[in-house]
């Protein structure tokens, strides 16, 4: 993933509840599409796996990119952020889809899962 680029992330930096967001990448790294949705909670994001794998099948994705915010202010995965994302990973392995990193974005920090070895 070193030269794939990275969407802008500024909307999740300051939002009150926790939003997820999934940008969809082509071989070639180019952007694909992606999408943000909202649990409606402040201290919980789930996962939408169905729609996560139904864009991937639709947009031809081969890789993906998966973020979310902390409105805590505290970038730190949660374990249940860590088991969602490898759970994520483990369904679109026999998909030929590459969960490439899940990045966490509190306020003006991030934490890449990847870079933590989480992933």
């Amino acid at each position: 993933m070193n030269d794939m680029p990275l969407p802008s992330l500024h909307p999740l930096r300051r939002a009150k509840q926790e939003y997820f967001a999934a940008v969809h990448f082509a071989d070639g790294y180019g952007i694909l599409g992606r999408t943000i949705s909202t649990s409606g909670a402040n201290q919980f994001v789930t996962l939408p796996y169905r729609d996560i794998i139904r864009d991937a099948l639709n947009l031809g994705s081969s890789r993906i990119l998966l973020a979310h915010n902390h409105p805590s202010g505290d970038p730190t995965p949660s374990r249940n952020d860590i088991r969602l994302t490898h759970r994520l990973a483990d369904i679109l392995a026999p998909l030929s889809i590459r969960l490439e990193d899940h990045i966490i974005v509190a306020g003006p920090r991030m934490v890449s899962m990847k870079a933590l070895n989480l992933l």
